[in-house]
C-alpha cells in the first residue's frame, strides 16, 4: 500500500512541476514596439509589420505577424517576405502584395488589380 501512495505521490508531483508543452505565444512588448500595428476589420486581431530595406535589391523586406486582440495569443507567426504592401481584407483575410519584380514574367503589368495577391486567412 505504501508502494501506492509513493507512486500516487511521484505521478502528482510530476503533473504540478512539469511546464505544459504547449507553446501560447505571446509576444514581448519590447518585439510590438518595433512594428506597426494595423486592427482587423472586426477588431479581433492585430497584425504588426515592419519594412525593412533590402541592401541587395530595390524591394523591401516585410516581416508580420498577427495576434489576438483581447489575449495577445500569436495567430500568425512571425514571417519575412519581400513585398510591396499588406493590408486586411473584410473577412478578416490578410492580402499581401509580393515585390513586383519577384512577380514580372515577360509581360509587364501595370494595373494593380490584376497584381498576384497572397491571401491568409486568420481565424
Amino acid at each position: 500500500m505504501s508502494f501506492m501512495k509513493i507512486f500516487a505521490t511521484i505521478i502528482i508531483m510530476l503533473l504540478i512541476c512539469c511546464k505544459p508543452s504547449v507553446k501560447k505565444g505571446f509576444v514581448s512588448n519590447d518585439m510590438e514596439n518595433k512594428y506597426s500595428k494595423k486592427l482587423s476589420p472586426d477588431n479581433r486581431f492585430i497584425l504588426f509589420y515592419r519594412f525593412e530595406d533590402n541592401p541587395l535589391d530595390p524591394g523591401r523586406w516585410l516581416t508580420y505577424y498577427v495576434t489576438e486582440a483581447q489575449t495577445n495569443i500569436l495567430k500568425k507567426e512571425k514571417t519575412k517576405i519581400l513585398a510591396d504592401s499588406i493590408y486586411w481584407r473584410q473577412d478578416n483575410v490578410l492580402v499581401i502584395i509580393p515585390y513586383r519584380k519577384v512577380m514580372k514574367t515577360e509581360i509587364e503589368v501595370e494595373d494593380k488589380e490584376n497584381d498576384n495577391k497572397i491571401l491568409i486567412p486568420i481565424k
